[in-house]
């Protein structure tokens, strides 16, 4: 990826979690001393982080589809999960005219020579589903060609926990939050957050959209 498009992505991603991370830390720094009070502001202060914290990663997953779509790549350099996005509302469209002619067409147009350039659509594509659950994220992860491993650890204890809590709040359960509980999901958020905007920048320098052998025949 050339260095304006990488550093076009880092700039969007540095502006997206900026006031998320302004609005959490006030909300943290917010919080009431009177413990009684603390677990009712906590409850809210929840629905906040979780929201945060899903509105971050489509956001961010959106602006690395975007930044790709704008480097023009040719489809048949494309990662497997970036070609299937490009050609997934292409593939929809001949299907749904029941024209093998226009599915033809597309597979024809993949391997063309000289190369079509992908056609990425960025809006609507990353989808956080109801809930942003560690199955969700593991999806959108995979669905711009990464590797979502890197967070298994988290997604029980931070994810999927957050996910619980925040559901439970929101349909009237008195689930209790205490001072204690909220500052480690706080922090274990803000972290979560930092590691997403790190891990797409730095797959946009390595290149981690192309294929394996573009990718490889790149740093030659």
């Amino acid at each position: 990826m050339s260095s304006a498009c990488a550093t076009r992505l880092q700039l969007a991603l540095d502006r997206a979690i900026a006031w998320r991370r302004r609005e959490l830390v006030a909300a943290y720094l917010a919080a009431p001393s009177d413990e009684v009070a603390a677990r009712v502001y906590f409850r809210q202060a929840l629905l906040l982080l979780y929201a945060h914290m899903e509105g971050f990663v489509k956001s961010a997953a959106t602006q690395y589809v975007y930044v790709i779509a704008e480097t023009g790549t040719p489809t048949e350099h494309l990662c497997e999960a970036l070609l299937g996005m490009a050609l997934k509302s292409s593939v929809a469209r001949a299907k749904d005219s029941g024209s093998l002619r226009a599915l033809g067409r597309l597979f024809i147009d993949a391997m063309a020579t000289p190369p079509v350039i992908a056609k990425l659509r960025h809006t609507n594509v990353i989808k956080t589903g109801s809930n942003l659950t560690s199955k969700r994220l593991r999806a959108i992860i995979e669905s711009i060609g990464l590797d979502s491993a890197r967070y298994s650890l988290i997604e029980h204890d931070v994810i999927d926990r957050l996910v619980k809590w925040r559901n439970g709040i929101a349909h009237g359960e008195g689930i209790p939050v205490d001072r204690a509980d909220y500052a480690l999901m706080h922090h274990n958020v803000i972290d979560f957050l930092d590691d997403i905007k790190q891990y797409l920048e730095d797959s946009a320098a390595a290149d981690a959209y192309l294929t394996v052998i573009k990718r490889n025949s790149s740093k030659y």
